[in-house]
This record gives structure tokens, sequence and C-alpha cells, in this order.
């Protein structure tokens, strides 16, 4: 399934990133980022990822390698942002 991801921090997961279900050495490849990027407008990094149903749910906490290091990642609703009428 497609998602959106939120993280902290200034390092953003881009495309062909890896989406594991735990930050530990027996964690599960889970999915794989489409796209992504810092958010001047948010101020935190932002992707969208095709996951495995089973942890897609809003809220549920996912790792991203950003080159060998897991950042923690949460599934938010999409879109990101969206300009108040």
């Amino acid at each position: 399934m497609l998602v959106g991801l939120a993280a902290e921090g200034r390092r953003a997961a881009r495309a062909d990133y890896e989406v594991y279900d735990d930050d530990g050495a027996d964690a599960t490849m889970v999915g794989v980022i489409t796209s992504g990027a810092l958010s001047p407008t948010l101020g935190h990094p932002v992707a969208m990822a095709f996951v495995d149903p089973a942890v897609s749910e809003q809220g549920a906490g996912l790792f991203v390698d950003v080159r060998g290091t897991r950042i923690p990642a949460t599934v938010v609703a999409l879109p990101f942002y969206k300009r108040a009428s």
C-alpha cells in the first residue's frame, strides 16, 4: 500500500531506500520509499512508500534506512499539507 511517512530531524528518505519494522539486527524489510524530501513548509522530512498492508495503519512506527542509519518514521495521512480555506 502507498503511505505517507513523516520523520524527525533533517535527514530525508529518498527513492529506493528500504523501510523496516524495527531498528534492530533482526528487523524485517516491509517496504521501499518511492519519493522523499525535507519539507520546508512542515519543517521535517516527508516521504511516500509502498509498504506491507500489515504496517500501513496511520500512526504505525517504522524505520527508514538512510545511508546505513535507521531513522524512525510514522505513517501519516496523505496529503501531507492542505491550505486553509
